[in-house]
């Protein structure tokens, strides 16, 4: 064999041995890992085990007398406590009890399920409640600059000052308007696309969904290109009725925002209704047109009552989502709304409190509005 040759197969053999060494570590060092967290996680189980039990233990060895006094105490501070409380404390220790010794198959999957969800926690924990709790300090500080001090200023302006009222309102209904004309052109769409075959359905749905993938400020410059001083629609509406492009432009009014919030919320209303149209049954929808229903008796009576769970699933997201829209609001200023004042607080003066206790009522304002609206997202199934 000549040198080059032995040379080249040196070198193979010597990378194929670096690679199964570097497998093997691999193999390793999972392994070791995967045995490091099993160990942490029984390290833990047993560890809560014997606190509990060496402080039940503990609490058996005391005089009788005492332990009938903390018994009675214990009693009275929970008695004393609102209903609401209570029925809390108990489900978090009954909780608690399944977490560390499940005894039935649905206690291990609801640990299981636990586990799983262990990421989302963490991540809500960073994503928002470490930022909520910075902006409830922050709404509180005395110091524009630095979290320094404590004062209500800004909360009390925020609560006496007519401004900030108006504010809240403009978001309010200008939001659920946006939210419920979506829905409803969803709704036409949706029935649309799943009721008939329409030419070109995948295309169509393609342009339906692409504004989803759209900034609000592209939205909002695409308003301005189509309503804007020069816009095509502008120039086009001059040219045949006769006033002028000026007078005519509506980017920056509220007819321009509007447009722009529901051709963002329309796409994502659609896509919702999409897989509650995917569960309905036809079978009900065939029976009512056999005994002589119209199409329109037969949305309204059987149609609408299966789909009205996601009606109001769109309705939630679009609600939220026009609550949250931001550049199309920026750039469309025609409105105040609460994300327009936010930037307004930050920009001008640098108000971070008044900026801050804003954030803070709109955080609380769209998590409670969430777990109300979601007690009706249930689904009602017609059956024949």
């Amino acid at each position: 064999m000549h040198l080059p040759q032995r040379v080249g197969t040196a070198l193979f053999a010597a990378r194929a041995r670096t690679a199964r060494a570097w497998l093997r570590l691999r193999e390793t060092v999972a392994g070791l890992l995967l045995t490091a967290a099993g160990l942490a996680v029984a390290a833990t189980r047993n560890g809560l085990r014997i606190t509990i039990g060496v402080l039940a233990g503990g609490y058996r060895r005391l005089p009788a007398p005492l332990r009938r006094g903390l018994a009675g105490a214990g009693t009275a501070v929970y008695g004393a406590l609102p209903g609401v409380v209570c029925r809390l404390l108990d489900r978090a220790a009954a909780g608690a009890r399944t977490c560390i010794a499940p005894r039935t198959e649905r206690e291990r999957e609801r640990r299981r399920i636990l586990g799983l969800t262990i990421p989302f926690f963490v991540l809500a924990i960073f994503a928002a409640f470490v930022p909520l709790a910075y902006m409830v300090r922050m709404s509180l500080s005395a110091n524009n600059l630095r979290n320094e001090g404590w004062s209500t200023d800004a909360w009390e302006l925020l609560l006496a000052d007519p401004t900030y009222r108006t504010v809240a309102f403009n978001t309010l209904w200008f939001a659920a308007l946006a939210a419920v004309v979506s829905v409803a052109v969803g709704v036409a769409v949706t029935h649309a696309l799943e009721k008939y075959d329409l030419p070109f359905e995948r295309v169509l749905v393609a342009i339906i969904s692409f504004p989803i993938a759209l900034p609000g400020l592209v939205v909002a410059f695409l308003i301005i290109v189509l309503l804007g001083r020069q816009g095509l629609l502008t120039n086009a509406l001059a040219a045949v009725t006769g006033p002028s492009n000026i007078d005519l432009a509506s980017a920056y009014t509220v007819l321009g925002l509007f447009l722009g919030y529901v051709y963002s919320l329309i796409p994502r209303a659609t896509m919702v209704l999409r897989g509650t149209y995917a569960e309905l049954n036809t079978d009900a929808e065939e029976a009512a047109r056999a005994l002589g229903a119209s199409p329109a008796q037969t949305f309204y009576h059987v149609t609408l009552p299966e789909i009205r769970p996601g009606v109001v699933a769109a309705l939630i997201l679009t609600f939220r989502t026009a609550l949250a829209i931001f550049g199309t609001v920026l750039i469309l200023q025609s409105l105040d709304v609460a994300t327009l004042q936010i930037d307004t607080e930050l920009n001008v003066g640098f108000n971070s409190q008044v900026a801050g206790a804003i954030g803070v009522v709109y955080f609380l304002f769209i998590l409670g509005f969430t777990f109300v609206a979601l007690r009706y997202v249930e689904t009602e199934v017609v059956e024949i």
